[in-house]
């Protein structure tokens, strides 16, 4: 026969909404019937009680029984929210748009920038763009109804910077127009910047992004910003989509520079960093390209990202051409600063490789990869010399070692987050990140802004 159920005492504070739950199911426990009805409640509630966004200060005594595990970041934003940990917190949107914004249209954004080729679809990744339709898949039962999704509170940017990486962007598209269309193109910029600078070249080249996170207010990856950069040019890459020839288009794979982006507290970042992926040396050939020209900032960045390394050194190996090219290196000529009639302010002023149309197709010589579709009048002045000078060798990372067959692999800590767990029943009862460095107090509410 059971001994009926006797508690000694009882945890009742805020931070331990699970524990509590917990505590008031076994109350009844002495009581065959009531068991029973309590059996039903736990098969029933047991995945609401994982919703719960966030808890109050876990004290860390010996009644509070619970304990800090590490989870997949990325998972526990599909399970419980976009903003899972930080509820209350608003993401902050700096820079303007002066285009109409239609934020439902935002929902068709996946589809819109799906590549047109079949052969480039593989290679296409939209986690970034999923969180626009994501809702918790667990959720409390007294949640705050209408509840505002990501797409509700994002805000299309267009800063000065993001100006200029587009006018580079259709710079690169001049460059390589009537050239050999077997070079594919890897922009890694920061998110916003490369975004725009996919727009300016997306008249000649399709963009495949390649943006492997979600949005979150305190993450250390702003892809926030990466997506209010992808809602303002998002009608322009609808346009040129449909209007790029209907022959080979050649690829240009898109990347978040700030994927890497260093972190250092888990109290109160929330780790939503990622490692590019990329095709590797036989895909790129099996597409028809031999040349991959690599779009990095400025002159300082005179090496390929750390998780680059051993796709760029196996792309050598299998016979691919790997060129670098500072964004710096398309600058303005010296001219009117006023857009003449017809021309869009944004495409003003035109930008070239060394900063002069005589210069501009200079860039083939510079790369071997001439002859050049048009002639050259004078050699480019003031490039970074990267062209020239970038082959890729290897390197000792934290992402690879530089030994026979090196390939990349994440560190276990990469991506993840923690969570406080109860500890008897094994059940999630908050995310332990906020802001103050302290577990944030609990929310029924999972929307965000």
């Amino acid at each position: 026969m059971n001994e009926p159920f006797e508690r000694t005492h009882l945890t009742d504070k805020p931070a331990i909404v699970g524990a509590r739950w917990w505590q008031e199911s076994m109350a009844i426990a002495g009581d065959p019937v009531a068991r029973r009805q309590a059996l039903q409640a736990i098969s029933i509630m047991g995945a609401s009680i994982l919703g719960v966004g966030i808890i109050g200060a876990v004290a860390g005594s010996a009644g509070d029984d619970t304990r800090v595990e590490k989870r997949d970041a990325l998972a526990m934003q599909r399970d419980y929210g976009w903003n899972f940990g930080a509820e209350t917190e608003a993401l902050t949107f700096d820079g303007s748009t002066y285009a109409r914004y239609d934020n439902k249209a935002i929902l068709s954004l996946v589809n819109d920038l799906t590549p047109t080729s079949a052969a480039l679809r593989p290679y296409y990744i939209p986690t970034l763009f999923q969180s626009l339709l994501s809702t918790p898949r667990v959720t409390l039962p007294e949640a705050t109804p209408g509840a505002k999704a990501l797409h509700s509170v994002l805000v299309p940017i267009q800063t000065p910077a993001m100006r200029e990486a587009y006018r580079q962007g259709k710079a690169l598209a001049t460059l390589f127009q009537g050239a050999s269309d077997d070079c594919a193109v890897l922009v890694d910029l920061d998110g916003p910047l490369a975004v725009a600078f996919a727009a300016g070249a997306s008249s000649l080249f399709e963009p495949v992004f390649a943006f492997d996170n979600w949005p979150h207010p305190l993450g250390v990856v702003p892809a926030h910003l990466t997506l209010a950069a992808v809602a303002h040019y998002q009608p322009l890459f609808v346009k040129n989509k449909g209007s790029r020839p209907a022959s080979r288009v050649p690829p240009l794979f898109v990347l978040d520079r700030g994927r890497l982006n260093p972190y250092s507290s888990e109290n109160t970042q929330f780790d939503n960093r990622y490692l590019a992926r990329v095709p590797t040396g036989p895909n790129l050939l099996a597409l028809g390209d031999r040349k991959l020209l690599y779009v990095v900032p400025s002159a300082s960045y005179n090496r390929e990202a750390d998780d680059l390394n051993a796709d760029f050194v196996a792309y050598g190996k299998s016979g691919i051409d790997v060129r670098m090219i500072a964004a710096s290196d398309l600058t303005p000529e010296a001219g009117p600063t006023a857009a003449p009639p017809g021309v869009p302010a944004d495409d003003w002023p035109p930008y070239y490789y060394g900063g002069s149309a005589e210069s501009h197709h200079g860039f083939w010589t510079e790369s071997g990869w001439g002859p050049p579709p048009r002639p050259a009048p004078r050699a480019p002045s003031g490039t970074s010399g990267l062209v020239k000078a970038y082959r890729p060798t290897p390197r000792s990372t934290q992402y690879n070692s530089a030994g026979t067959g090196m390939s990349k692999t994440r560190p276990s800590t990469m991506g993840t987050m923690p969570v406080v767990v109860a500890a008897t029943s094994g059940l999630i009862v908050g995310a332990a990140v906020s802001r103050s460095g302290s577990f944030g107090r609990y929310s029924s509410s999972w929307g965000g802004g």
